[in-house]
């Protein structure tokens, strides 16, 4: 069953904030992923038809999914996307990450930042237990990206999916509402710099938006 989602801002952080996607990204949203087919290759396939895109946004109403944009804050710009996808309630409650940045964008700590930003709203916000994160062993930058992040990793998973025409073998890295909740307060305490991925002693605030549309503001840090 679909239910109606708001469009609007779901979570900001020091560079950039996550948002809900809408029809009117469709251009803007093809053109990053047509630059970036090079940086993709082998690792993901990316949306890069207007076709795609309309079944993109409309998997985005389902009950089980949910579409996140990573938006920069100075100009708004599209600099990628996180998805949580399968969304499993009852007695799982989890659901499987992916996410990918535009080239162009790459490098910069805007993808830390932004699964900071997802996970904080998959644990607080939708109540999630587990998040599951599938990734190519060769894909270093990925794997970096969630051990910062303080996921774990559960096994090997041999020829799991199909991209590029060829099946792939995966690691299955996961983390539970419990570790990022110890994570969470950790960072806090210790000033960790989800930016830059190291302790800083400058701090700074970050807001957060929930599904009912309440604003609150957690301690953070950006170098």
């Amino acid at each position: 069953m679909k239910t109606p989602k708001l469009k609007k801002v779901l979570a900001t952080g020091p560079t950039i904030y996550l948002r809900r996607p809408a029809t009117k990204d469709c251009d803007e949203f093809i053109r990053l992923n047509r630059a970036s087919i090079r940086f993709y290759r082998g690792i993901t396939t990316a949306i890069s038809t207007p076709q795609q895109f309309a079944r993109y946004i409309s998997r985005c109403q389902n009950d089980d999914f949910e579409g996140l944009l990573i938006c920069l804050r100075n100009g708004n710009a599209i600099v990628g996307s996180i998805n949580l996808s399968q969304v499993f309630r009852g007695v799982f409650q989890n659901a499987y990450l992916g996410y990918q940045v535009g080239a162009r964008f790459a490098g910069r700590g805007y993808m830390t930042e932004a699964l900071r930003l997802a996970l904080r709203y998959a644990f607080d916000t939708m109540k999630l237990h587990r998040l599951e994160a599938n990734i190519q062993p060769n894909n270093a930058a990925s794997i970096a990206l969630v051990k910062r992040a303080g996921f774990t990793k559960e096994g090997y998973s041999r020829r799991y999916l199909k991209i590029g025409g060829r099946w792939r073998d995966h690691e299955r890295w996961a983390m539970l509402a419990e570790d990022w909740s110890e994570k969470d307060h950790h960072d806090e305490d210790t000033r960790y710099c989800f930016v830059t991925g190291r302790l800083c002693s400058r701090a700074r605030g970050l807001e957060y938006f929930g599904l009912a549309g309440r604003r609150a503001s957690y301690p953070a840090v950006h170098c």
